[in-house]
């Protein structure tokens, strides 16, 4: 009986390993750096749907809580600023999302406008690689 749940387990386990191969996850990933390029420690950075398309959609009607669903999904900045995601791949308008309550917000590269949520316009991408991501506190 335990050599068959043994198999079983190894079985799921093997299958449940294809999904990255099958090309059904998105991974997102980059580093939060402060205006002088210094990574940025300890920041949680969400994963989060949104109403909102795209970054001059967000500039026209700015930003409020309501405009996106928590997913449950997060990583903790670590020492070098780095955060990473893997999501499976859906029709889900996704941005990057730091809460309000740890003061800083994504530096706009456009306009004087500054937001606590990046848009990802290019959400049909298997391999979002952001490099540097700048933060600087809210007002």
């Amino acid at each position: 009986m335990k050599k068959i749940m043994l198999s079983i387990t190894l079985i799921l386990l093997v299958l449940g390993c294809t999904a990255v191969e099958d090309n059904t996850v998105v991974t997102i990933k980059g580093v939060l750096v402060d205006q002088e390029l210094n990574p940025i420690q300890g920041i949680r950075i969400e994963l989060v749907s949104s109403n909102i398309n795209s970054f001059q959609e967000l500039q026209n009607f700015g930003f409020n809580l309501s405009v996106i669903n928590r997913i449950d999904v997060f990583d903790i900045t670590n020492e070098r600023g780095e955060f990473k995601f893997f999501f499976p791949k859906s029709s889900l308008n996704l941005a990057l999302f730091i809460d309000l309550s740890q003061g800083l917000s994504f530096q706009g590269s456009d306009s004087d406008k500054n937001f606590p949520i990046l848009i990802i316009e290019d959400s049909d991408s298997l391999d979002l690689n952001f490099e540097d991501l700048t933060l600087i506190p809210s007002e």
